[in-house]
């Protein structure tokens, strides 16, 4: 997944139980991928140039955002 320009691209996207998803962000300021849905994940600050992997274990559809910028959204389904 790549972060830049102040969005998550692809914003939607269908994994399978277990994945490891790795963050890239690309942009000139930090960002993370946070779910507070049940099982959900955190992937810390990833800085400019620097990638941030989460392993995503339970089935399910989370929807994420970036803390620091709270109107960068995407979804990951797990099956």
């Amino acid at each position: 997944m790549t972060i830049k320009n102040y969005m998550f691209e692809p914003a939607d996207v269908t994994v399978p139980v277990g994945t490891k998803v790795k963050f890239t962000n690309e942009d000139s300021t930090a960002h993370t991928a946070t779910s507070k849905e049940g099982g959900g994940f955190e992937s810390g600050p990833i800085q400019p140039g620097k990638s941030g992997d989460i392993t995503l274990e339970e089935a399910g559809t989370f929807a994420y955002y970036c803390v620091f910028h709270p109107f960068m959204k995407g979804t990951i389904t797990v099956k």
